[in-house]
């Protein structure tokens, strides 16, 4: 990232995945947005799912990006897929309603994603999904967010304007808890 605060590749446990996309009151409206998607894991999971209008990896290092593509394009995925060899901070995240975030970055480019998301989500509902979390503090100092969910080294955020359980079918309200 420009800030020099990029991470290393470390892939997402499946069940990680498969357990987050299974908390999420979301639907065929939602985007998904993958920052820093590696070799694309999460995408493929949630582009998978049949739950999403579409699903966006952004990835700095070319590499990566690459890979990702190429594990896509191996997939028959239910949703259209884009990968974006990119900084963060440069790519419009506007469309995004549901974020997945592995430590891809530091506090500073944390910080600044976090402010591009809050400037930019006009009305709609947002999901942050954070595996490993090591700020914390970032997501506590945002009046727009708070944590709908908790599990191990999981966390999911939501806006404050949206009362979650309002957002749930009575199925999902019964796999929530």
């Amino acid at each position: 990232s420009r800030n020099g605060d990029g991470r290393s590749y470390q892939p997402c446990p499946y069940l990680v995945l498969w357990r987050a996309l299974n908390r999420l009151p979301v639907n065929e409206h939602d985007v998904f947005y993958d920052l820093g998607c590696g070799k694309g894991r999460a995408l493929c999971v949630f582009a998978a799912s049949h739950r999403f209008r579409k699903c966006v990896g952004i990835e700095l290092v070319p590499t990566l990006a690459d890979t990702a593509r190429r594990n896509v394009a191996q997939l028959r995925l239910c949703a259209p897929v884009e990968v974006i060899t990119a900084d963060v901070t440069d790519v419009d995240l506007s469309d995004g309603t549901v974020f997945f975030l592995f430590n891809p970055f530091g506090h500073s480019t944390m910080r600044a994603v976090l402010e591009i998301i809050e400037r930019t989500r006009k009305s709609r509902r947002i999901w942050i999904i954070c595996f490993n979390q090591e700020h914390p503090q970032l997501y506590e100092g945002c009046g727009w967010l708070q944590r709908y969910r908790l599990w191990g080294r999981t966390s999911i955020w939501t806006t404050t304007d949206i009362i979650p359980a309002q957002c749930l079918t009575e199925a999902q309200q019964r796999v929530a808890k």
